[in-house]
């Protein structure tokens, strides 16, 4: 069950993580803050749902870790001083201890596949909570494979957009998609926010864009193509198996259009 393993909790993390070398050589001299993914999400859950079968509880709070993330970033990155109210109680926005804020500060929020729908979905929240303590920092995305495609498959089903609609009805997950994109579709077609070609325009933050136009995954996971990876993708390389075989040379140009036209 993935709820038992680094993809669905943190229980098993270890206190340090070491960066490989080309990750030293390419951060330095910047900091680098590493997320490990385990709500499986993209960070917008916000549910726990106790499953009978397996009397196990599993929690889908990956917008709850999101939002914690936001108000570390602000503490690391900035010095404050809070301002409390008669009751003692904390106020906001807290003030800084000098007379200006570090406003030159800029942060890059990058992920890959579904780390990279987190930078699609959150970017405009992760840059406002920065800018709530620091207005002239920059924030910027790169979001490398984010996009996925909503298509039919070979079959003429779609099995992903059902696995991408369950997973946001059962984590609780529709309300915490771009808010632009809510904004834009009714209710009823808020799973649209999960595919980002649908609201990309709406993104205010600067965001760089990494997007393969043949995507091996979105191949077989979206359009069920198999073919044998050690092979060439021609007719030659066929695997047993129920869907049909597809000449994948013609399967990536099927990729490639629908990419451009849904403005992947």
């Amino acid at each position: 069950m993935r709820s038992q393993g680094l993809l669905g909790s943190s229980n098993g993390y270890r206190e340090w993580v070491t960066a490989s070398e080309w990750l030293m050589r390419v951060s330095s001299p910047y900091y680098h803050i590493y997320v490990p993914y385990c709500d499986g999400t993209s960070f917008t859950g916000n549910a726990s749902v106790y499953f009978t079968k397996h009397n196990v509880t599993i929690y889908f709070e990956g917008h709850i870790g999101m939002m914690e993330i936001i108000k570390e970033l602000q503490k690391k990155f900035f010095t404050l001083k809070s301002r409390t109210d008669s009751n003692g109680a904390l106020m906001l926005p807290a003030t800084f201890e000098n007379e200006a804020p570090p406003d030159n500060r800029t942060f890059i929020i990058s992920g890959t596949s579904a780390g990279a729908s987190t930078v699609f979905y959150h970017i405009d929240k992760i840059a406002a909570g920065i800018r709530e303590v620091s207005p002239g920092s920059r924030v910027i995305g790169a979001p490398d494979s984010g996009f996925f495609l909503d298509v039919p498959s070979c079959w003429g089903t779609h099995p992903w957009t059902n696995s991408f609609w369950w997973m946001a009805k059962v984590a609780n997950s529709f309300g915490n998609l771009h808010q632009g994109c809510l904004k834009k579709f009714t209710e009823k077609d808020w799973y649209k926010c999960l595919y980002e070609q649908n609201y990309a325009e709406l993104i205010d933050s600067k965001v760089i864009i990494l997007q393969s136009l043949f995507d091996y995954s979105e191949v077989t996971a979206t359009l069920d193509v198999y073919c044998d990876i050690d092979q060439e993708c021609s007719l030659d390389a066929r695997l047993d198996r129920n869907p049909p075989f597809i000449d994948l040379t013609e399967s990536s140009k099927h990729v490639a259009m629908q990419s451009n036209i849904q403005g992947k």
